[in-house]
Order: C-alpha cells, then sequence, then structure tokens
C-alpha cells in the first residue's frame, strides 16, 4: 500500500500543503498574482473563514509521530473552530497519520470513539451501534488481530 501513496491526491495538494506550512496560515492555493486574478479575482487570496465552521466537529490527534499534523496545529485549529465537541489525543506515541487507517488497533483507540458521537449527534443510533457491538465486527477484529 504504501509504495501508492499519495493516492488520490495531486501535486497541487502537496504545493497548496507546502504554501500553508510555509505562511502557517490555511487558504486556497497561490498560483501568483496573474492567475490568482484569473482564478479567483484577487492578488492573494484570504486565509478560509474556518470560524465560521459551525457543524460539531471532532479533533482526534496524535502526540509526537505524525509527520502531517502536530498536536500544537490541532491546538490553533480548536482555538479557531467554534463547535469543538471532541478534542482528543490518541493515547499511542507511536501512532502516526497512516496508523488512522491501517493500525491494527484503530478500532480501540478510534474508531469505537468516533462511532459513539456518530450516534450522539446524526441520530444514526441502529447503525452504527450494530456495526461495533456485533458479533460480525468481533469476527472481523479478531481476523484483523490474528485471532481465529
Amino acid at each position: 500500500m504504501l509504495d501508492r501513496l499519495p493516492t488520490g491526491s495531486s501535486i497541487w495538494t502537496v504545493r497548496q500543503m507546502i504554501q500553508n506550512l510555509r505562511s502557517s496560515e490555511f487558504r486556497p492555493l497561490n498560483y501568483g498574482k496573474k492567475k490568482n486574478l484569473e482564478k479567483y479575482g484577487v492578488e492573494k487570496m484570504p486565509p478560509y473563514p474556518i470560524g465560521n465552521v459551525t457543524v460539531p466537529t471532532a479533533i482526534y490527534y496524535t502526540c509526537c509521530n505524525d509527520f502531517l499534523g502536530s498536536a500544537k496545529d490541532s491546538i490553533i485549529l480548536k482555538s479557531k473552530l467554534p463547535n469543538v465537541i471532541r478534542f482528543y489525543e490518541i493515547p499511542n506515541k507511536k501512532f502516526n497519520h497512516g496508523d488512522y487507517l491501517w493500525a491494527k488497533d484503530s478500532y480501540d483507540l478510534l474508531y469505537k470513539d468516533v462511532l459513539n458521537l456518530i450516534d450522539k449527534y446524526s441520530g444514526l443510533k441502529a447503525k452504527s451501534r450494530r456495526l461495533h457491538g456485533s458479533k460480525r465486527h468481533s469476527k472481523v477484529k479478531r481476523k484483523l488481530h490474528g485471532n481465529s
């Protein structure tokens, strides 16, 4: 799998990430003054107004092993969002960005909590509870962890 990273992304996404890292701001991709005028109608785009995001938001982050995100950035993001309902540090110092998808213990460290939040805020209790409390889930989990 790792040989296909960054699947689903493009050089433009990477370029925007680099620009945002260098400027310490979260803004649209800067194409330069002339092309910005064509694309956006302004020479320099203002930062995204993330303070206007009012949907209940959960932030899950790692403390020290994620090369694509940091606890410091998560704290800054939390301070800018008006409706953070969950701010949770993954309790595993070795957890990194790929582990959100591929870690054997991601269900226990992350997904169980995410499913509970979905239940609480979406009204889809029957669907997500059926998944994370089912015998089928236990079988799948045992197979993923190498137990029969």
